[in-house]
């Protein structure tokens, strides 16, 4: 099934870019020092020259922030990382969005954003439209109709060969067909295409993915947990279990950060909330991994015939478990030995922050470091957010810096 794309954005592609295949940093024309102020579950992307915040939910209880002007953050804002800068003053710059594209909010898949495999080109989907945003022009291309409109677009990938553009998404009979399809935008034919349903036991309504250049491949993690480990393999086009061992993460939902390392030799997992114990107040439930609805792909391997996670069918807490459910760990997987490796713990919590991986350091900035399901309804009283300041670990001396310095 395909869906077509008036007018071409292939068109707009054909500019030149550096010989590291990367175009180089250039920074918008409106600089402000401010910088998004605290951000909550943002619409992020990066590459080694710049981390790019989207919308985002924000503290709509605290309005001292000029930029804020709504409970979402429209604007949109660059952190240079292709020059130095002290985590005291990073080097923050405001991307002014057009008036007439300003989604109301950072749902799905309203506010969805991904940049192209050379990092000149940022995508912007709202609705039943996108719209590109030139990196080294600080310019924007006109809106681009959808034939199709969006459903529960999620999980945005790129495969950083092909440079095809990858997501998830649900069928638009739902809830009479929960039906989850893995499909692909081809930037320069302009067509969506249905790829593959996902296996119902990768949790896709909850799930995270990535691609790993090294395997040719998407790995996709839910809040099940490491050991609900799948991967998506573009060549073959098969779904397989990934049986991880060593230092395998809890389950949790909300991290800071996945994302490929090492060119793809390597995915790196930092923080979230532990969904091990609780979900927004719900019991644990013990499902059957087993078997597969009529139509759903069985994936290889062998995965565990059932796991214990997170159900939505008790609004009580039902156990006994720590306030806080932020992790404040930085987990390291290695796609050839598929082992898990534990190579540090972040200054503070980081739940539902922003992320950027540029050469060995780890950029960490907004989310919460304190969360309790019990006092979320109410915003403010179950969640401490973070300062406004990233953290930066450099993953060569495996230690946090002050500084960030590219690489």
């Amino acid at each position: 099934m395909k869906f077509s794309f008036l007018p071409s954005l292939g068109a707009l592609t054909s500019w030149g870019f550096s010989r590291f295949g990367q175009t180089s940093f250039q920074a918008p024309h409106h600089a402000t020092s401010l910088g998004p102020g605290h951000i909550r579950f943002p619409a992020y992307v990066f590459n080694d020259q710049g981390l790019f915040i989207g919308n985002s939910e924000i503290d709509y209880s605290n309005h001292t922030n000029p930029n804020f002007e709504t409970p979402f953050q429209t604007a949109i804002f660059s952190l240079d990382l292709s020059v130095p800068w002290p985590a005291s003053t990073p080097a923050w710059h405001k991307i002014d969005r057009p008036t007439d594209f300003v989604p109301d909010d950072s749902a799905s898949p309203t506010g969805q954003m991904v940049m192209n495999k050379d990092g000149s080109i940022i995508y912007f989907f709202q609705d039943s439209s996108v719209r590109p945003y030139y990196v080294h022009r600080s310019e924007w291309g006109p809106v681009v109709s959808l034939t199709s409109g969006l459903n529960m677009m999620k999980s945005l990938m790129v495969d950083s060969d092909l440079g095809h553009i990858y997501y998830t998404d649900m069928s638009w009979n739902w809830p009479e067909d929960d039906t989850w399809t893995l499909r692909m935008f081809d930037p320069v034919t302009n067509a969506i295409s249905i790829v593959s349903e996902i296996p119902w036991q990768a949790n896709p309504r909850a799930s995270r993915g990535v691609y790993s250049s090294a395997r040719k491949s998407f790995f996709f993690l839910s809040s099940r947990g490491a050991n609900t480990f799948y991967e998506y393999s573009i060549a073959d086009k098969t779904w397989s279990f990934v049986s991880a061992s060593g230092q395998v993460p809890s389950p949790r939902m909300g991290v800071a950060c996945y994302a490929s390392a090492n060119n793809g030799k390597q995915i790196l997992l930092v923080g979230g909330a532990r969904s091990d114990d609780l979900e927004h107040g719900h019991h644990l439930v013990e499902y059957d991994m087993t078997p597969s609805p009529t139509g759903s792909p069985s994936p290889t391997g062998s995965p565990p015939t059932t796991t214990t996670w997170t159900g939505y069918d008790n609004p009580s807490r039902g156990n006994s478990m720590d306030a806080n459910q932020v992790v404040n760990d930085v987990f390291m997987f290695d796609v050839k030995t598929s082992v898990w490796s534990k190579v540090s713990t972040t200054p503070v919590g980081y739940y539902g922050s922003a992320c950027a991986v540029s050469g060995d350091s780890l950029i960490l900035y907004g989310g919460f470091k304190y969360y309790d399901c019990d006092k979320s309804i109410t915003y403010g009283n179950g969640y401490t957010k973070n300062d406004n300041v990233p953290s930066i670990y450099d993953m060569k001396k495996n230690s946090w810096v002050s500084t960030y310095i590219p690489h």
